[in-house]
């Protein structure tokens, strides 16, 4: 069986992981060449991607180096072949929770400090001697937005949590109640 999908499964696919890309503001390049991969049932070369997609081989690298990082393709080893080799990351929930561990997660501790570091320094006597009533309480009410929008983002990081177990308790006992 060949590694690659019939053009008239493959293009309609590649078109609309391309338009998906389009939203997020993403190259649709990249959604081309993650669907070449998704397409093919084993890991393909750059030179393999480069020539599906008819693109240049240096373009493909850097398309798929970005993939990797955002945790869309993964790079596979082909025994002693020294080229890269990638394979698509096809669970949406498995690169979904990649995000929010690599990402979300970080950026909420940041968001965190910042809030409490806002809300002390707008505590502090040379701030608070240094802004008029209006001003102060603008920044408190702002700080306040972001306290607020920090621990929905913990919510939401809880609830993915909690819907990570449910699925794996799904993929281990098909068919039970998790």
């Amino acid at each position: 069986m060949s590694s690659a999908a019939p053009e008239a499964l493959a293009a309609p696919f590649a078109d609309a992981i391309a338009r998906v890309c389009q939203i997020y503001g993403i190259p649709p390049k990249y959604g081309q060449l993650y669907a070449h991969l998704f397409m093919s049932a084993e890991p393909l070369s750059l030179a393999d991607l480069a020539e599906r997609a008819g693109a240049a081989k240096s373009t493909v690298s850097v398309v798929m180096r970005k993939l990797e990082r955002y945790r869309f393709v993964r790079r596979r080893p082909r025994g002693s072949d020294r080229r890269d080799w990638y394979e698509p990351v096809v669970d949406p929930m498995q690169v979904l929770q990649d995000w929010v561990r690599l990402f979300i997660a970080p950026e909420i501790a940041v968001g965190g400090e910042m809030v409490r570091q806002l809300e002390r320094s707008l505590e502090a006597e040379e701030v608070r001697a240094a802004l008029d009533d209006e001003a102060h309480d603008t920044l408190l009410e702002r700080a306040a937005v972001l306290r607020r929008a920090v621990g929905q983002g913990q919510q939401f990081i809880a609830m993915l949590s909690a819907l990570e177990g449910a699925t794996t308790a799904e993929a281990n006992h098909p068919g039970e109640d998790p």
